[in-house]
Formats: structure tokens, sequence, C-alpha cells
């Protein structure tokens, strides 16, 4: 019992700095085996849609060419990878190439479960318990791996994670009812948000069990 409180006394003492030695751990640890993951099957169309529409974006006369890239998704990490491997210049070096592409993802994935910390800590009002939600986000297998090559599902989650603004449940029989807010820019269309709040919705009804129903807010920041 002692030496529970002691624990417990140490680490309320300590709180800061064993957040930081946990995200420091985080992201040196994705550092070190970046390089073991390989290339996802759709991820060169991916790097593909980042090329084309970054030209786009610098040259409009050159058109996006979309049949040519095998898919179409909202391009902005796709631009971002390829302004980084330009930067880098690894342009020429197709491995490079993927190498940045992983490294950067996965950089973009602890600031999801940075957000998904403080989201945790803000509900259940304790920085333990924030932090032991962002252990459990990151030990789910399939989510890890797709740190390192997922440029669609991951960083949606992050962004999601990022703008949830709270997250309360409900019970009514067997079923959970779940209501949510999220914050979303001022500038994106009426059309853009709902399809942000279905997305959400589908994501959490698809993936876990008993939910009954959810409702998702949205509030416009700046």
């Amino acid at each position: 019992m002692a030496l529970t409180v002691q624990v417990n006394a140490w680490l309320e003492k300590y709180s800061r700095q064993v957040v930081l030695v946990f995200f420091i751990s985080l992201f040196l640890l994705g550092m070190n085996i970046y390089k073991d993951y390989g290339i996802a099957w759709d991820e060169a169309h991916s790097q593909e849609l980042g090329v084309r529409s970054l030209a786009y974006v610098l040259k409009p006369a050159v058109g996006l060419r979309l049949e040519e890239c095998g898919v179409f998704h909202g391009s902005w990490v796709e631009i971002a990878h390829v302004v980084l491997q330009k930067v880098m210049r690894v342009f020429s070096d197709s491995r490079s190439v993927f190498l940045v592409r992983h490294a950067f993802n996965y950089f973009l994935f602890c600031w999801g479960v940075f957000f998904f910390y403080l989201l945790c800590r803000r509900e259940f009002k304790d920085w333990k318990m924030g932090l032991l939600g962002a252990v459990f986000l990151v030990m789910s297998p399939r989510i890890f791996a797709d740190a390192f090559y997922n440029s669609k599902d991951i960083v949606f989650l992050s962004l999601v994670v990022a703008g949830v603004k709270s997250i309360k449940t409900r019970q009514m029989g067997q079923k959970n009812w779940i209501d949510i807010e999220i914050n979303v820019s001022h500038k994106i269309s009426v059309l853009e948000v709902h399809v942000i709040a279905e997305k959400v919705r589908e994501a959490i009804m698809s993936e876990v069990a008993g939910i009954g129903g959810i409702s998702v807010a949205t509030y416009p920041i700046d």
C-alpha cells in the first residue's frame, strides 16, 4: 500500500517528464523501424497523385490528368510528401522517396496520438488515463503498421482526433449511444462538413460493436 502511494506520488511529481519520455520514445521507435516496412499496394498511386497535384498547383495549365493517377482523393497530404522529398533531394531515388513517405507519415501519426492523449486526458480528467489511451491506440497492430504507409486513413484519423471537441456516451438497454462534437474549418463548405461527419459516424459504427446510434455535431473554427 505504501509502495503504491509512493509510486503515485512520484508519477504526479514527474507527470510532464513521463509524458514527454513516452512521446519521444514513440517517435524514436518509429524512426528506427520505418525502413522495415514495405510499399502498400496503392502507395505508388498516392505518390503519383502528389506529383501531379503539385505540378498542377505550380502550373495550372498543365492539368491534373487524374486518369493516369489510378486513384483520386484529397491531395494536400500527398503534396506535402512530394514537397518534403524535393526539399530533401531524394526525388530521383525511388527507394528514398518511399522511405521519406513512411517517416513523414509516422510523424503525422505521432501528432495524432498526442491529440488522442489530450482528448482522453480532458474527458477522464486524469493525465494517466490520457497516456493509457495513447498506449492502447499505439498497441493496435493494424493502426501501428498503417502509420507508416497509409497516407489516407491514418491522416484522417489524426485530423479527426485533433478536431474532436468532446465525446459523451449513454446506454439504453444493450446499446450505447454516442454524441461527438468536432471542430471544422470555417472555410470548408456545408457539403464537406456533412461528408466529414458521415465518415466519422461510419468509421465508428463499423469498428465498434454495440452502438445504437451516433450523433456528430460540428462547430466552425478559424
